[in-house]
């Protein structure tokens, strides 16, 4: 899979819906996964622009 692929998975994977009625512990997840979620992006953002550069 390449990067541009995995940024379309993760652009209609976020952000994820946090509802009134979750609980703590199930916000406390959401939010984890949404800053793993941003830190993947900012990831393959940096590595696609070294790519390019490159090239």
């Amino acid at each position: 899979m390449n990067a541009i692929q995995q940024l379309e998975e993760l652009k209609n994977k976020y952000p994820p819906i946090i509802k009134p009625n979750d609980t703590y512990k199930t916000r406390s997840n959401k939010i984890n996964d949404l800053r793993k979620g941003t830190k993947k992006i900012l990831n393959l953002i940096i590595i696609n622009r070294f790519l390019f550069r490159r090239i």
